[in-house]
């Protein structure tokens, strides 16, 4: 499981022990740059590839399954990489509420301009890191500006499993009011909407600082 902006694995804290209770092998990965205890290389922010590789590593060093990868927000970036290249090892991919691309797209193509915005007054300070948005959990930290604007390259390799897009809504405060779990279309290339067949990716009516990018 994948976090989105300036979250780590912290954010799944309760659904992984949830999964955990139903017999499931579950393992959250904080990106690097997110750690609790502050990004080990401050003066080499991580971009989007060091996000994918890390992951690919993750899914290469982990036994049995079958294997299910989902990524929140930002991380449908990273999650939609990591099939491109270790698909092979992966059973379903699951976006939650998240970004989904085609190659060449980036987080900052594909989101919203209040997105936008945020991240260019947040990396003010120094360009590399984008603040911390206000009202998140204290537990997250500055994320990595070039992984929001690097694009990702995507070769086409064949999904051959069926992926699933979970949306959520949220009111003020970070509650969610509504969710739809929604199945993919299931198709070699990317998972696009059923009914439109254009790409999933959030819309500026799910976007909100609150619960991170």
């Amino acid at each position: 499981m994948v976090p989105g902006g300036w979250q780590g694995a912290w954010v799944f804290d309760s659904v992984a022990e949830e999964l955990r209770r139903r017999g499931h092998g579950v393992e959250a990965v904080t990106l690097a740059g997110l750690e609790l205890e502050g990004p080990t290389e401050p003066e080499r922010p991580a971009n989007l590839e060091d996000h994918i590789e890390q992951v690919v590593e993750v899914v290469e060093r982990t036994t049995g399954g079958p294997l299910a990868l989902c990524g929140h927000s930002y991380a449908g970036m990273v999650i939609a990489g990591v099939a491109d290249r270790v698909g092979d090892r992966l059973q379903e991919l699951v976006f939650i509420d998240a970004y989904v691309p085609e190659d060449g797209d980036s987080c900052w193509s594909l989101t919203s301009d209040v997105f936008r915005e945020m991240f260019i007054v947040g990396a003010g300070a120094d360009g590399r890191w984008v603040g911390v948005p206000e009202g998140m959990d204290p537990r997250a930290r500055a994320h990595p500006f070039a992984s929001f604007v690097q694009s990702v390259r995507l070769e086409g390799r064949s999904w051959a499993w069926a992926s699933a897009y979970v949306r959520q809504w949220w009111r003020l405060g970070g509650k969610p009011i509504h969710r739809v779990d929604r199945p993919v279309a299931k198709r070699p290339g990317l998972a696009r909407d059923r009914d439109s067949g254009r790409p999933q990716h959030r819309s500026t009516r799910s976007a909100g600082p609150r619960r991170g990018t």
